[in-house]
């Protein structure tokens, strides 16, 4: 039976016309966007008699998608098409960022038009939106997260967290804004660049030493897939700037990031789609120092080297769970290495 898939990715597909000012897509947040939307594309592209839909910002080249791809250059035509095709197709796929509330106002938006969602509902959405609220909720269901608070940007700077600390918006995405505090000296100095108080809410937490890492999660109606744990790459600065990462990890380290993605799982409400999880893998080898950083209810930029490392096609298996149908638990064929770009290639060892 033909079916449709309407894969939208907000950065790429339009929805800057939504925004104040308009603004042109740029920036790691469209180098991602445009990774992720390309292969999960090319993924659904290459099941049996499936259609892939999605919409282009008219002010970016189209050349090469793997589908059906409606320009957009204002935001009525935005607004327009994006309810067309909800309700014209059998699946909706929404990557897009949750500060502003633009990924909840989204999930919100196909819910209210009568779309089905292959991405996470609004309801969880809400939850892990906030950053602040997410670390609340994980912590009152036991699971591990580092020791931090909420701050406004004007009151003294939270005290007992220690040095060094991580510093980011409460509704983030990606790495932006993110700073890494050794000193107060550290805080006036982006300050007075900055001016942190107009930004809104931040999160404080202590910096947790050991292996940045992901891990993905699948859930159907019946069944929950973990995918394998990858790597994180950020970079050297102040700014904890992701570059991509690598995969797979050691059997203990895929072993404890798994447990964690379990407890992690069981505190969420009802849900259904893909969702990413942050971790650091601390030092202890028993896995006492691990915590949980992030939950992202979305498509990550992880996919596009566990696409090319597992055994299966991972759109594939995204609808079969979603129908209800019982999947077999993907496995890593090919080691791999992946950046922030999309770019992917075979990985020399395996990560330890």
């Amino acid at each position: 039976m033909a079916r449709s898939v309407f894969i939208y990715e907000f950065v790429t597909g339009g929805g800057g016309w939504q925004l104040p000012g308009q603004p042109l897509p740029s920036g790691s947040l469209l180098l991602e966007g445009q990774a992720m939307v390309a292969a999960v594309a090319a993924d659904f592209a290459r099941l049996p008699e499936t259609a892939v839909l999605s919409l282009r910002d008219a002010r970016l080249p189209a050349a090469g998608f793997p589908g059906s791809l409606s320009r957009v250059g204002s935001s009525r035509e935005h607004q327009r098409r994006f309810g067309q095709l909800v309700r014209e197709a059998d699946w909706t796929l929404l990557i897009a960022p949750e500060f502003d509330g633009i990924l909840h106002r989204l999930s919100r938006s196909v819910e209210s038009l009568g779309g089905r969602l292959l991405s996470p509902p609004s309801e969880l959405v809400a939850v892990a939106t906030d950053k602040n609220h997410t670390a609340r909720h994980l912590a009152a269901a036991g699971v591990p997260v580092p020791d931090g608070c909420s701050w406004d940007g004007v009151a003294s700077f939270p005290s007992g967290i220690g040095w060094p600390a991580v510093l980011k918006p409460a509704c983030g995405a990606g790495s932006l804004d993110i700073r890494r505090l050794n000193a107060l000296a550290d805080l006036d100095h982006w300050n007075s660049r900055d001016t942190l108080a107009d930004a809104g809410n931040w999160r404080v937490e202590r910096w947790v030493r050991g292996q940045a890492a992901s891990i993905a999660l699948v859930r159907g109606t019946r069944q929950t897939v973990l995918l394998p744990a990858c790597s994180q790459q950020l970079g050297d600065d102040d700014r904890c700037t992701y570059l991509g990462g690598s995969l797979p990890l050691s059997a203990e380290l895929d072993a404890r990031a798994r447990s964690l993605a379990v407890r992690v799982a069981r505190s969420l409400p009802v849900w259904r789609g893909y969702i990413g999880l942050d971790l650091v893998l601390g030092e202890d080898p028993r896995g006492d120092g691990d915590v949980v950083v992030e939950v992202n209810p979305r498509l990550t930029t992880s996919y596009v080297g566990l696409r090319q490392a597992v055994d299966c096609n991972l759109a594939g298996m995204m609808l079969d769970l979603a129908l209800g149908r019982d999947v077999e638990l993907p496995r890593v064929v090919e080691p791999v290495q992946f950046e922030a770009s999309g770019r992917v290639r075979r990985a020399p060892h395996r990560t330890s």
